[in-house]
């Protein structure tokens, strides 16, 4: 199954029909559901409250059609560990980057995203969407 990272999202809400195509690709490949973890809807929205706030309500009718991904204990200690692992080899994260990982990792899925920095994330399995 397949997690959608926020800068997925973003690119989607621009009508980026490259980014699309790869997604639906994706999704009809992996015959999954889109998902999207829980960092990822507070990013997203946070992004709309700052800059449309005219436009939130939209937002949220477009966040429910992901399955949303919450953490867990695993979730948590992956967490930990991660960033340990990561802070030792000197690479940053932002947090809700961490933790997007994390769920993703707990949830035995792959992550879809533009962000390059996700490859540094020991285990995860990325797809990497350049734009």
């Amino acid at each position: 199954m397949i997690v959608l990272d926020t800068s997925v999202l973003i690119e989607l809400e621009r009508g980026n029909t490259v980014v699309k195509k790869i997604v639906q690709d994706l999704f009809e490949e992996h015959e999954s559901f889109p998902c999207i973890a829980f960092p990822t809807f507070a990013e997203f929205l946070f992004g709309f409250l700052v800059k449309y706030p005219n436009e939130v309500q939209s937002a949220l009718v477009n966040l429910q059609q992901y399955e949303l991904l919450n953490t867990s204990s695993d979730s948590a200690r992956l967490f930990a560990e991660l960033r340990y692992l990561l802070q030792k080899r000197g690479v940053q994260l932002k947090p809700f980057d961490l933790l997007i990982a994390a769920i993703t990792m707990d949830h035995g899925m792959m992550l879809v995203t533009c962000d390059k920095q996700f490859k540094d994330v020991p285990g995860l399995k990325v797809v990497l969407i350049e734009i």
